[in-house]
């Protein structure tokens, strides 16, 4: 089965604590039924697993690598227009 990729460019920050947090508040819980499926993810809420979510277009972020300021720490791992622009795409479209 094929891969599509995704249409709208969004970036997701997780956080991994609260994944483990997530994970080990589902294993403990104490019910009388078992539960059956993917009924497991009815018992938390998936809002607290992803920290930050928010749209980054291809301009967003070519205006933040040649931002003097904000874009410095990008500038510091990709040298080249072209590099940042690869690293965009596979952060923000693939996922």
């Amino acid at each position: 089965m094929s891969r599509s990729r995704k249409k709208i460019p969004v970036f997701k920050n997780t956080d991994k604590s609260a994944k483990r947090y997530a994970n080990h508040a589902v294993r403990h819980r104490t019910t009388e039924f078992v539960l059956k499926g993917n009924a497991y993810k009815k018992c938390y809420p998936s809002w607290n697993i992803c920290e930050h979510t928010g749209r980054w277009t291809l301009e967003d972020a070519l205006k933040t690598y040649h931002d003097p300021i904000e874009g410095k720490r990008f500038r510091k791992y990709w040298k080249t227009e072209k590099e940042f622009v690869n690293y965009w795409r596979r952060e923000t479209l693939q996922k």
